[in-house]
């Protein structure tokens, strides 16, 4: 009996246009599933995982360009120093 029903799937699958709108109305099926509180969950992960990766992304632009001011101001001492032991 089990061999009968896989049957028709195999053939719906190897029939490109076949599998292709197979596959979209059990997407379908399945987001039609999901109640209003669920793809209010599913949207707020979503927000969440895009804000965190935006906030990282330009935290760490900020932390290089802090470290590059840093090394510069201290290359600026620096020199300075060794100016001035210079002029001793």
């Amino acid at each position: 009996m089990k061999a009968q029903a896989v049957q028709p799937v195999v053939e719906i699958v190897q029939d490109k246009p076949g599998a292709i709108s197979y596959w979209f109305s059990l997407s379908v099926a399945g987001v039609s599933a999901l109640s209003w509180e669920a793809w209010g969950v599913i949207v707020g992960m979503i927000g969440v995982a895009i804000t965190t990766g935006t906030n990282y992304y330009f935290k760490r632009r900020d932390d290089k360009r802090k470290e590059r001011e840093s090394q510069a101001a201290i290359d600026a001492d620096r020199a300075k120093r060794e100016a001035y032991r210079r002029d001793e």
